[in-house]
């Protein structure tokens, strides 16, 4: 195992032993059916609020810093360039590739929330966005499949999860638009957000 992926696994026990307390903390708040009831609509938006933010990640390391950038080329901007390079190399991926650097860029957020310790609903929020953004390259994966399970096309069909259709937006002329990967609903208002900013120097392959 590379020092790259070897850090990656310590991520993803690190987020998972963390989103594990979230979630326990989130259900020891609960006081009955309508806190659960009340709590779902909060978790939902924090699910969606992870599309928005893999869109916003994803446009930034799809248009600025280099691959050899210290720090982020090698771990956070190698990756996405290299996707557009090859597309299909993302269904060849393992778990921890797929979700190794995801992991290590939410560990700050999450101690940040059990050092806060946030009230039911936020924890229901901040709950729905780690575990959107865990499995928004999963997501990204099933996209590019040709022939995925059935249950997964399930999922794409009610837009839970990314569907390729939508996804094929971004990978069609200069990839430019489309960026959200999680579920794609978040490309509504970032479609219209990276209009507004001055081009970059370079675009990606």
């Amino acid at each position: 195992m590379t020092l790259l992926r070897t850090i990656e696994a310590i991520a993803l026990l690190l987020f998972t032993i963390l989103s594990v307390g979230l979630l326990r903390s989130w259900m020891q708040s609960m006081n009955g059916l309508w806190d659960l009831l009340f709590s779902l609509p909060a978790m939902a938006a924090g699910y969606l609020f992870a599309d928005l933010a893999s869109g916003l990640v994803h446009w930034f390391c799809d248009t600025y810093f280099e691959e050899d950038t210290p720090w982020i080329g090698r771990m956070f901007i190698h990756p996405f360039r290299d996707h557009h390079r090859d597309p299909a190399a993302i269904t060849r991926h393992g778990f921890l590739e797929l979700t190794g650097n995801g992991c290590l860029a939410l560990l700050p957020l999450l101690v940040l929330v059990h050092i806060l310790e946030p009230n039911l609903y936020w924890q229901a929020a901040w709950s729905g966005f780690a575990f959107g953004l865990f499995l928004t390259n999963v997501f990204h994966q099933w996209a590019h499949m040709s022939h995925p399970p059935a249950w997964v096309r399930l999922l794409q069909s009610t837009r839970l999860v990314l569907p390729p259709g939508h996804h094929r937006r971004h990978h069609s002329g200069g990839h430019d638009k489309a960026f959200c990967v999680t579920t794609g609903w978040g490309n509504i208002a970032l479609d219209l957000l990276v209009r507004l900013v001055p081009p970059p120097v370079r675009r990606p392959v």
